[in-house]
């Protein structure tokens, strides 16, 4: 099973929202944060946002969402993602360290809880 927390910070009003969810059968955790990145984008893109940045703490996840590399476990999820993404004027992806991610991270685990 996989947990997902993202969290929505508005730069300008600076008020946050938050959204968990799991999904069982999940293949590792690399499958579960493509799903996760693939979910928030959903959501972000049917808030009517317009410009996003992305930070998670998985760099392997990044790095493939950045620099197009071929990772054939999450191929599909990635090319979701890419389809995504055209829904915003302006998405970046970084890399942001798990000590500083604590209140996603918080979220996500919490999810594999909820039936």
């Amino acid at each position: 099973m996989g947990g997902f927390g993202w969290i929505f910070k508005d730069p300008y009003s600076g008020s946050p929202r938050s959204m968990c969810s799991n999904r069982s059968h999940v293949g590792s955790a690399l499958i579960a944060e493509a799903l996760a990145v693939k979910a928030v984008l959903a959501d972000a893109a049917l808030s009517g946002l317009t410009l996003v940045t992305f930070w998670s703490d998985s760099k392997t996840l990044i790095s493939a969402l950045s620099s197009k590399d071929r990772h054939i476990d999450i191929q599909t999820i990635l090319h979701d993602i890419s389809v995504l993404c055209q829904s915003f004027v302006s998405i970046s992806f970084k890399h942001i360290p798990r000590l500083m991610n604590c209140e996603a991270d918080s979220l996500a685990k919490s999810a594999l809880y909820v039936p």
